[in-house]
């Protein structure tokens, strides 16, 4: 199974050295275009999300949503993304700090890379292009699925599409979920907390989480939370809300310690 390399993404090369640059040397600069790293991050993780789901949702035969959100976990394990950042040959083109970051050792620096390179290709490639490569990514030999549907404008009602049968017309059913990206990121959709927790205790580990208020205006708070698994910081996430920023950092860490449901 061979992985594809990463595409090329279009426009100037700064947001390239936005995307291959630890922390721990940039000097806290913003682009007028994308902001920083973390909002790429928090762009890419959202589309991601979508792109996976789309994909599983578009199998035949169909899945479960159970199934869908499984799949969507297994895929995304820290073995699979160390795999891909090492025939991307990461180590050698990542710079950091000296001490500061291997990032083939550090299961969360290899989500934000993949999360923040996703986030960059939504914002200068075409959508087409990044569903296309994402499946690529997590089933090389598997056929394309059906082209997602096109973003929905602000405001605007749902988009709906029909999903087509080999010769028979399916009718238009509304799209899975909103193409925009979402206020607050949900990595997998249908696992919810009590199932982290049951998750976290059949393994014998416990969960607890760090919120903070990071500002924002009254309308439009931030808050980020980060879950840790027995002590060690295993997922991060910021959102509008305490309760969603909880929720996302709970499925981050479930999909960094690789479990199943």
């Amino acid at each position: 199974m061979s992985v594809p390399p990463l595409p090329r993404i279009e426009g100037d090369y700064n947001i390239l050295l936005e995307l291959f640059t630890h922390s721990s040397l940039k000097d806290g600069s913003e682009s007028e275009e994308y902001g920083d790293m973390d909002r790429l991050v928090q762009l890419g993780s959202a589309y991601l999300t979508q792109a996976l789901t789309w994909h599983y949702f578009a199998k035949r035969p169909m899945l479960s949503a159970d199934q869908i959100s499984v799949e969507i976990a297994n895929c995304m394990s820290p073995a699979r993304m160390r795999e891909w950042c090492i025939t991307w040959n990461l180590k050698s083109k990542f710079r950091a700090a000296p001490g500061a970051c291997d990032i083939l050792e550090a299961p969360h620096e290899m989500q934000r890379f993949v999360d923040g390179y996703v986030g960059a290709m939504y914002l200068r490639n075409p959508l087409n292009q990044v569903q296309h490569w994402i499946s690529s990514l997590i089933e090389p030999d598997a056929p394309q699925p059906l082209e997602p549907p096109p973003p929905v404008p602000p405001g605007g009602p749902p988009m709906q599409y029909a999903l087509p049968a080999p010769r028979i017309a399916a009718p238009p059913v509304p799209a899975p979920y909103n193409a925009m990206v979402p206020q607050s990121p949900s990595a997998l959709p249908a696992i919810t907390l009590q199932k982290i927790h049951e998750t976290a205790t059949k393994h014998g580990t416990s969960i607890s989480y760090d919120a903070q208020h990071m500002g924002g205006p009254a309308h439009a708070p931030v808050w980020r939370v980060v879950a840790k698994i027995d002590g060690v910081d295993c997922g991060d996430a910021t959102a509008p809300s305490q309760k969603a920023a909880k929720e996302e950092a709970a499925r981050k860490a479930f999909v960094f310690k690789g479990w199943r449901v």
